[in-house]
């Protein structure tokens, strides 16, 4: 009879941690919601994450990154990661960044001419 408790007593507590747990990976998500003002709730979002499904990214967001290249001309600048593993083309109207400073672009992604992804941005915020 003791042993049966104590193996109902090491489930239950193996099955709390496992509840635990799971509920714990749920709740770390890379995004995080933030409000900005004339944008609302904007999802923050990293680079990397747009470029790799910018599909999985509607509405209004903020992506943070590292501008690493300027091309004024065309009103764009490229944002990139850390280690510039990818690159995402971005349009901004307003004055655009320096290279090698941190931004958040807010904004909406959207297909160009040629079917290729393109961040357009409304505001940038510098970091």
């Amino acid at each position: 009879m003791k042993r049966r408790a104590f193996v109902t007593a090491i489930a239950a507590i193996v099955l709390i941690g496992v509840g635990f747990g799971a509920y714990l990976l749920a709740s770390k998500s890379p995004q995080h919601r933030i409000a900005v003002e004339g944008f609302g709730k904007t999802t923050l979002v990293a680079v990397d994450q747009v470029v790799n499904d910018p599909e999985k990214f509607t509405g209004l967001i903020g992506v943070n990154g590292s501008v690493s290249s300027v091309d004024e001309s065309k009103s764009m600048f490229t944002l990139g990661c850390e280690d510039a593993c990818v690159l995402m083309p971005v349009r901004f109207d307003g004055q655009l960044p320096k290279v090698g400073t941190d931004v958040t672009a807010f904004g909406k992604i959207q297909k160009n001419e040629q079917g290729k992804f393109l961040f357009v941005a409304k505001e940038l915020a510098t970091k």
